[in-house]
C-alpha cells in the first residue's frame, strides 16, 4: 500500500478487523457499513470481476486505487482505473472466473483488498447483496443492448479521428470495426457464463 496523500490508517484498520472477527455474525456487517461504502465497494468488485480485467488482480496486482474522506464517519471508497485489459482485450477468455482469481489469487500474488472481500463474503448479509447486486447489474447495464448503446455513440463519435491515428500508428478502420466487434461478441456471451460462476461461489 502507497499512500499518496493523506493516511492509509482506515484501510488497515478495516483489513484487521475482518481478518480477525467472525464474519458470520451479523454485528461484523454493522461495522463493515460504519467503514467501508458498500454500494461503492461491491459495484467496484462486480465491474472489475465481470469485464475480466486482467491487469488488476489474480496473476498479479495493480491499478488498485481507494480513499476516504478525512470528516468523520467518512467511508472507503474504491475507484476505477485501468479497464484497457477487459471486455476480451487481447484475446482474454470469456469464460475465465476472475472473481475465483479476486478471491485466490495465483501466488506469489497477493493482495490485501483480496484477502478483505474474500473474508467479508462468509457474511451472510453481504454475501446476498453481492449476489443480488451482480445479478441485477448483469440484467440491466451489462445487457449486450445496454453496452451496444455506449460501444456504438463512441465509435462513431471517434471514427474520423481514427483515420489520422492509422496513418500515423499503423492499422486500418476495417481491423477497428473488427476489434469492436470482437468485444461485443464477448460481452454477449458474458452475462450466462457469470452468472453460473456466481452459483459456484
Amino acid at each position: 500500500i502507497s499512500t499518496m496523500k493523506g493516511s492509509d490508517t482506515l484501510f488497515w484498520q478495516i483489513y484487521n478487523y475482518t481478518r480477525t472477527h467472525n464474519p458470520t455474525s451479523s454485528s461484523y456487517y454493522d461495522w463493515l457499513d460504519q467503514h467501508i461504502d458498500l454500494k461503492n465497494y461491491t459495484d467496484y468488485f462486480i465491474v472489475e470481476t465481470y469485464c475480466n480485467n486482467d491487469d488488476w488482480i489474480g496473476y498479479w496486482t495493480n491499478n488498485i486505487r481507494m480513499w476516504n474522506p478525512t470528516k468523520a464517519g467518512g467511508k472507503l471508497k474504491y475507484l476505477l482505473e485501468d479497464l484497457d485489459m477487459g471486455f476480451g482485450y487481447g484475446g482474454l477468455s470469456v469464460s475465465t472466473d476472475r472473481l475465483t482469481l479476486l478471491r485466490n489469487p495465483v501466488p506469489p500474488s497477493t493482495c490485501y483488498s483480496s484477502d478483505i472481500i474474500d473474508t467479508i463474503l462468509y457474511n451472510p448479509a453481504y454475501k446476498r447483496y453481492f449476489i443480488n447486486r451482480y445479478a441485477d447489474l448483469i440484467n440491466t447495464i451489462y445487457l449486450s443492448d445496454s453496452l451496444d448503446k455506449i460501444a456504438y455513440p463512441i465509435r462513431d463519435s471517434i471514427a474520423n479521428d481514427m483515420i489520422y491515428h492509422f496513418q500515423k500508428w499503423g492499422s486500418s478502420d476495417s481491423t477497428w470495426r473488427g476489434y469492436i466487434e470482437d468485444m461485443r461478441t464477448w460481452y454477449k456471451r458474458r452475462p450466462s457464463i457469470v452468472r453460473n460462476q456466481l452459483v459456484s461461489q
